[in-house]
């Protein structure tokens, strides 16, 4: 797929630059005015936007008739930062867990990939010795894209699939198959993407970068608080840092270190990885949404989330 960069590549930087000046210049507006309001017991009643500097002091702090202390509010996709995650209730049962995941082909949702083949694997068991005994099933009155696989209760690992004249790719559950917060053991998964060879070529053309293929390819999606993929987001490897960073902008890859922030839809990652184990977080200003871990392989590519809740329960 030859999707080209030209110009697009210095426009997504100059837009990823600006994205980046605005959301630190709210994020420092929402710190001056809580600090103002909070500590030295005033408010900001008018904001001069050419210098982010209070025009106008208000009065010491009033408690709002809604109850709340004048304080901003975090915007409802961030508010569980300030909040510790919620595990599903423990079940004494330990019933099965039944994961439901669309797995289609990126370039053409919602096509299931031919031949698709799935095996289920414990996140300790690094070469899937011992698949995991896991029922795989279609969905009735879903497209065929949709699978349902029931784990067993407290499973973590990652899923194995491949398919033909696609790239071998594995998922990362990110934590204990326990179910939902509120006690249901069907779990909803975000779709997998699999990209076809010649798919995955184009996009290291593209990048203006050669394929490495004894290294593998991260792909990263960050997770906001109301389950959807987020936008603004910064992915960082944690040190050390191998292979080169890319984020999809407006569906094209694009590669620079650090990867630039995410769009709305919220992926970014590291290509030509060595294989081996790496970690991962996801950043909204100085706030770290999630960090989570993974094997990468060789001519693979490995697919996963930032989340608040990572490590916590799959998703």
């Amino acid at each position: 797929m030859k999707t080209g960069l030209g110009s697009l590549l210095n426009e997504s930087v100059e837009r990823a630059s600006l994205v980046r000046t605005a959301r630190a210049w709210e994020y420092h507006r929402w710190v001056y005015l809580t600090a103002l309001c909070g500590c030295l017991g005033v408010g900001c009643t008018q904001l001069d936007d050419a210098t982010d500097s209070c025009l106008v002091l208000g009065g010491p702090c009033e408690t709002d008739q809604d109850g709340s202390d004048g304080q901003p509010e975090v915007p409802p996709a961030w508010s569980c930062l300030n909040e510790t995650p919620q595990a599903p209730p423990a079940n004494a049962s330990r019933p099965p867990i039944t994961y439901v995941v669309p797995i289609v082909d990126f370039a053409n949702p919602p096509t299931r990939p031919a031949a698709l083949a799935i095996t289920v694997c414990q996140f300790n068991d690094s070469d899937c010795e011992n698949p995991v005994p896991a029922a795989i099933n279609p969905v009735p009155n879903q497209p065929p894209a949709v699978v349902a696989i029931t784990v067993p209760y407290g499973f973590d690992g990652y899923l194995k699939m491949t398919a033909t004249d696609y790239v071998d790719t594995e998922y990362y559950l990110g934590g204990p198959m326990l179910g939902n917060l509120d006690g249901t053991t069907t779990v909803q998964g975000i779709p997998i993407p699999m990209l076809r060879q010649s798919v995955m070529d184009g996009m290291f053309t593209d990048l203006i970068q050669t394929r490495d293929v004894t290294a593998g390819v991260l792909a990263i999606r960050s997770i906001n608080c109301l389950g959807v993929p987020a936008d603004n987001v910064d992915v960082k490897m944690d040190d050390p840092v191998r292979g080169f960073g890319y984020t999809l902008i407006n569906n094209q890859p694009v590669a620079s270190d650090p990867p630039l922030p995410t769009d709305t839809r919220g992926v970014a990652g590291y290509a030509n990885v060595p294989p081996g184990g790496t970690s991962v977080r996801g950043f909204v200003g100085d706030s770290v949404i999630g960090r989570t871990g993974f094997r990468v392989r060789e001519n693979q590519l490995t697919v996963g989330e930032v989340r608040s809740d990572a490590g916590l329960y799959g998703r």
